[in-house]
């Protein structure tokens, strides 16, 4: 694991700082309440700080940063609940600067950093089957469809993991296309708007399928970011819970005092440290090879999706029947992590996929 510079700390603490003032608790039933759920003032003020080109190349208008200031960004929202499109974007913008052509660069990269495009991801793997990609002449038609896609609603890109000719490939796609079409689907997590986006012959450029590595690329770097996220939804749920058990009183003192609750306390910092420590690596390994960092990604994903339900349900259970109302925030941490732990291949579809992982580098040898 490697750890976080005096940079990426600093970006750490503007981050918390922005959205400590933007993202409180009332402002967060706003946001979850409206149809929209996707604050579209704070997206203006990260545009203005220059979150939106964290990772875009410096030739295209952005900071040239990489993995793991996306992952810091992603899971300081996730530490406040906070649904954005903003790390699927980032993370577009990493596999779009690595693999597109520099045709698709200078015309989509540019929009990134400024704060025009939204773009998020379609993964087929650990889902439904992709979306399959033709060649038609000198282009491609893309058909087929990608369920459970984050904020969708509010995207104005997609990129989207496809076949073609038995390989995974990543397709950029414009939502504004013809045949493109979008579906509100609804989950656990009241916060974040999925949607089911169809694609009916959908006339696909050539200059917007990426080169070959790119659809592994991105499941492998949006599992990592997906992680992220959830270590900012459990911190938060483990500090909720500590300073809960610090005024619930029981017995004459506070119910932080027993033993048995600091043995339970303690296992949830655990999980919570053991998440971050494998969701930074995966980072890391992705941050030196795109390509690479399949299997980071599962460790991760095994890891912090159980660490993410289970440190949810002990803060639930810890906090009591005030947990269960509506009226606490509590909720919405716990819808998130619980989708969260089944987006992108639950850690069971993950421990299966690094075992044939690891199995087939050891027959390579």
């Amino acid at each position: 694991m490697q750890l976080p510079t005096s940079d990426q700390d600093d970006l750490r603490d503007a981050c918390r700082s922005v959205l400590a003032d933007h993202c409180t608790s009332a402002q967060l039933r706003v946001v979850t309440e409206a149809p929209a759920k996707f604050d579209g003032g704070l997206w203006k003020v990260g545009a203005e700080l220059g979150w939106n080109a964290l990772t875009v190349p410096e030739e295209h208008g952005g900071l040239g940063l990489g993995v793991a200031e996306a992952c810091i960004v992603a899971e300081e929202f996730g530490r406040v609940a906070q649904a954005s499109p903003l790390g699927a974007t980032l993370g577009a913008a990493l596999i779009v600067a690595e693999f597109g052509p520099p045709s698709l660069c200078g015309r989509l990269l540019p929009l990134v950093a400024a704060g025009t495009a939204v773009v998020t991801w379609g993964s087929g793997q650990g889902a439904p089957p992709s979306p399959a990609l033709r060649q038609s002449g000198e282009g491609y038609v893309l058909d087929g469809a990608c369920a459970w896609v984050p904020d969708a609603p509010s995207a104005t890109h997609l990129l989207v993991a496809a076949t073609f000719e038995g390989r995974a490939v990543a397709v950029l796609v414009d939502v504004a296309a013809p045949g493109v079409q979008i579906a509100p689907m609804q989950s656990l997590d009241i916060g974040r708007r999925h949607g089911r986006v169809s694609c009916a012959d959908v006339v696909i450029a050539p200059d917007a399928v990426l080169r070959h590595g790119a659809g592994d690329a991105l499941f492998n770097l949006a599992v990592t970011l997906q992680c992220a996220e959830t270590v900012g939804l459990a911190s938060t749920m483990l500090a909720m819970t500590v300073e809960y058990t610090k005024q619930r009183n029981q017995f004459g003192e506070p119910i932080g005092r027993f033993q048995a609750l600091k043995h339970r306390m303690t296992d949830m910092l655990v999980q919570c440290e053991a998440a971050r420590a494998t969701t930074w690596e995966a980072a890391a390994v992705l941050d030196d090879d795109l390509t690479r960092g399949a299997e980071a990604a599962s460790v991760a994903k095994s890891i912090t999706g159980r660490a993410g339900s289970s440190v949810a349900s002990e803060a639930l259970q810890l906090h009591g029947g005030i947990g269960f109302t509506w009226e606490h925030d509590l909720h919405i941490f716990l819808r998130r992590a619980k989708v969260s732990e089944l987006l992108l291949g639950s850690p069971s579809w993950h421990d299966e996929r690094l075992a044939l992982l690891l199995g087939a580098a050891g027959a390579d040898d």
